[in-house]
């Protein structure tokens, strides 16, 4: 059967949801090495917010950055499997992106929350568009020709 369109782009997603994964644990293993050269203290680029500064103080930590690196290495690797998992029509690959997915919904829940306190309308049309199209995703990988194509029952 014929690979469905969608499923190629969500394929392609999630090969670039790998490398932009591996592109950050590459940086934070970059500034894991500077914090170690600068006697662990941050370096601070220019108008940088405060919030990030103290984040980036917190990771300056080897063990905390060093785990990051390993956490973004290990979901890097799990997008790139699923992707080609997705591109070779393999129901074990539509399942994972079924639990990626269902995960991103719930972690976007906090978020949510947070924006609607805050009142921050545009924060919270970002917000609702990520929801809408994980929720797309959702049922799109449950519709009956979809299902067909990965082999599932």
């Amino acid at each position: 059967m014929r690979r469905p369109f969608a499923v190629a782009i969500l394929a392609i997603l999630h090969w670039l949801e790998a490398a932009l994964l591996l592109l950050l644990a590459g940086l934070l293993a970059w500034w894991m090495r500077v914090a170690a050269e600068l006697g662990g203290a941050a370096i601070a680029p220019p108008e940088v917010p405060t919030e990030t500064l103290e984040l980036l103080n917190r990771l300056s930590n080897p063990s905390m950055m060093g785990a990051a690196v390993i956490v973004f290495g290990a979901v890097a690797a799990v997008f790139a499997a699923a992707g080609v998992g997705l591109w070779k029509l393999r129901n074990w690959a539509r399942l994972v992106t079924l639990g990626l997915t269902a995960l991103r919904l719930l972690l976007l829940l906090p978020g949510l929350l947070l924006t609607l306190a805050r009142s921050d309308l545009l924060g919270l049309g970002v917000e609702l568009l990520f929801v809408l199209v994980y929720a797309w995703i959702l049922w799109y990988l449950y519709q009956p020709h979809v299902k067909q194509a990965f082999g599932a029952a």
